[in-house]
């Protein structure tokens, strides 16, 4: 396990682009870290590149090392993985409300943690062509209180 020189300064938010399943589909919170996991190592990877993974139901699991010591690196977003927390919510485009009240409050423990304020955090395309997560970051900062 291969851990951050300091403390993490950004979080990089992600989407696991899957169906966005509703409370009546019998997948609804089917997938899972262990699924991301499992997904990961058959592209290549030696674990789940993300440190936390929101499911659907708002279940908060984790996947790489963090605490408030050492935080092990991520394999998330290539050239900034030394210094980040990724975070997976389940779904591509449609999150649920229970998603967005355990962001909120992992986004308050990671700036009590780590002091990462809402200018530090990221959405994925900001550092890739990509969608992903699917919402805007001003939607996301916005329900942050600090």
């Amino acid at each position: 396990m291969k851990l951050m020189k300091t403390h993490p300064s950004k979080v990089i938010l992600h989407c696991s682009a899957s169906p966005d399943y509703t409370k009546l589909d019998d997948k609804f919170d089917s997938i899972t870290a262990d699924t991301i996991n499992a997904w990961h190592i058959a592209r290549g990877f030696d674990k789940i590149g993300y440190h936390f993974v929101i499911r659907r139901s708002g279940k908060l699991e984790t996947g790489r090392f963090l605490d408030q010591f050492s935080c092990e690196i991520g394999a998330h977003t290539i050239g900034q993985n030394n210094n980040s927390v990724g975070i997976c919510l389940i779904g591509t485009r449609k999150f649920t409300d229970e998603q967005m009240k355990t962001l909120v409050k992992l986004a308050n423990d990671l700036k009590l943690l780590y002091g990462i304020g809402k200018n530090s955090w990221y959405g994925h395309y900001e550092f890739a062509a990509k969608e992903c997560p699917g919402i805007s970051m001003d939607y996301v900062k916005n329900l942050f209180d600090f």
